[in-house]
């Protein structure tokens, strides 16, 4: 699926936040509230699974406006369409496609400073990285994202953009396979 550079279209400033870990989930339910103080159109759409014991936080959250529930999604455009800014938090991760969607269609990126995740992020131009498992880092980045301006977010997704055709583009790819596999191949 090829990701197109997609304008932002919304005033509301929507996180577009990847779930996956117990403690990430926990957490966001408890500063979910700081977060809404902060900005008071912040709204989480939560992409992804949670285990069942979970089941009555995320009603809570949606129930206050705070988040939207998805599920896991075959086709992400739609959120990244809506989305100001994507969150991936993450303790170890292969190269992120939700990472580098995000980034191709110009939306800036919050996530972990590890090997997978940091490659798709030019930290402080293109995204925020933050130390894996510091939740109050995690938090300070999205509350940073909240307090951007729309301009500040839409040159911050255009940078993530641009890394992404510069070094991500299929024939840059092909070319540094190539070149690899000679290198290798001649030792």
């Amino acid at each position: 699926m090829s990701m197109l550079y997609i304008e932002y279209s919304r005033q509301k400033s929507e996180m577009y936040y990847k779930i996956r870990y117990k403690k990430e989930k926990k957490w966001i339910h408890k500063k979910k509230n700081y977060l809404k103080k902060e900005n008071e159109n912040f709204v989480l759409d939560l992409v992804g699974f949670f285990e069942d014991e979970y089941k009555e936080q995320v009603k809570e959250l949606e129930k206050h406006s705070i988040a939207h529930f998805y599920g896991f999604q075959s086709d992400p455009r739609p959120f990244y369409i809506e989305a100001d800014c994507v969150v991936l938090p993450s303790y170890h991760e292969g190269m992120s496609n939700v990472l580098l969607e995000a980034a191709a269609t110009g939306r800036p990126v919050v996530t972990s400073n590890i090997p997978g995740c940091r490659e798709s992020v030019e930290n402080g131009k293109s995204g925020l990285l933050v130390e894996v498992k510091n939740k109050e880092m995690l938090y300070d980045a999205m509350k940073e994202m909240l307090h951007c301006s729309r301009e500040e977010r839409e040159q911050m997704g255009q940078a993530g953009r641009e890394k992404m055709e510069r070094e991500f583009r299929k024939e840059v790819v092909v070319e540094k396979k190539e070149t690899f596999s000679k290198t290798k191949g001649e030792m």
